[in-house]
């Protein structure tokens, strides 16, 4: 729904505090079907790439972007992600994440 605000040039709330969105010109959409994460003492990295394909025993993946956020931001993005994420189930159903149970502990 923000996005959505955004993009109409709304400002989106939040913690009652107006926001107003504006994009870099260095902006892009990008499309990601594989994520690989890594951390340090300070920061937290996300690094999405899109599956392309088999290279004998090997999965190639192209890495197309990283993104580097401090701990306590990615602690603030899963919170927001969680809670998108819900309100999504809830109106469309549980999405299934094939090859995976993640409701039990390794």
């Amino acid at each position: 729904m923000a996005e959505n605000a955004a993009e109409a040039g709304k400002p989106v709330v939040w913690n009652d505090q107006k926001i107003a969105r504006v994009r870099s010109i260095t902006f892009a959409n990008i499309y990601a079907n594989n994520t690989y994460l890594g951390f340090s003492n300070w920061d937290m990295w996300i690094s999405f790439g899109e599956i392309m394909g088999q290279q004998g025993e090997n999965l190639v993946v192209e890495e197309k972007a990283r993104i580097v956020m401090s701990l306590q931001q990615a602690k603030a993005f899963i919170e927001v992600l969680n809670k998108n994420l819900e309100l999504f189930e809830k109106q469309f159903g549980e999405i299934k994440v094939l090859g995976q149970d993640l409701s039990q502990e390794k």
